[in-house]
């Protein structure tokens, strides 16, 4: 769902109890949606549910991978 209204903080968020994803109407859509898909699988996958589980490394295991395959795709922004 693209929002805009999410604040200045974030530019997407995943609600993985209500299955959605929002993006902010300002952000970069395609890396901000993509980004936020990882943030589902992983949730998805049930790594959350581990005792162990850092979110700071979650959020820096999903920026690694969403610019992976961004590169990988050319869904960066381009210059």
């Amino acid at each position: 769902m693209i929002v805009d209204d999410l604040n200045n903080r974030i530019a997407g968020l995943c609600d993985p109890n209500n299955h959605s994803i929002y993006v902010d109407v300002t952000a970069e859509v395609e890396s901000t949606l993509l980004h936020e898909i990882c943030h589902a699988e992983i949730y998805e996958a049930g790594f959350h549910q581990r005792e162990d589980w850092d979110s700071n490394l979650e959020e820096q295991i999903v920026e690694c991978i969403s610019q992976g395959i961004a590169h990988a795709f050319s869904l960066r922004k381009r210059s």
